[in-house]
């Protein structure tokens, strides 16, 4: 029997007080989520990255694997909801969320939730 489900948009998001500009550094942060971000050799790929590269690269931001943080995703939330001009990806879509950030996506849904055992 299926106790909780939740369907969840996961998206990346940026958090600054003016739109994406060329001229702007930009800080990037992720967390291993595989096959939505992971680290290989040194520098992150997986779906999202992948995506948010083909975004920064349309929008004229230049933007390479190298310039993405990899970082445990509590320090990277707090560290973006602090930071001008900051990146964090991917991330679910919740109410409380929604607010807090400029959203570009979906990228995925994925659904979440807990089942009882089987009897």
């Amino acid at each position: 029997m299926n106790i909780f489900k939740l369907l969840l948009s996961v998206m990346i998001i940026a958090v600054s007080a003016t739109p994406l500009a060329a001229k702007d550094s930009w800080k990037i942060m992720t967390e291993e989520l595989p096959p939505l971000n992971f680290t290989m050799d040194g520098q992150v790929y997986g779906i999202a990255t992948d995506t948010l590269l083909m975004l920064m690269e349309r929008t004229g931001i230049p933007v390479e694997r190298k310039d993405i943080m990899m970082m445990p995703w509590p320090r990277a939330y707090r560290a973006v909801l602090k930071t001008p001009n900051s990146i964090i990806y991917a991330t679910a879509r919740t109410e409380q969320r929604e607010k807090l950030f400029k959203w570009v996506g979906p990228i995925t849904d994925l659904q979440v939730g807990l089942d009882s055992p089987q009897r």
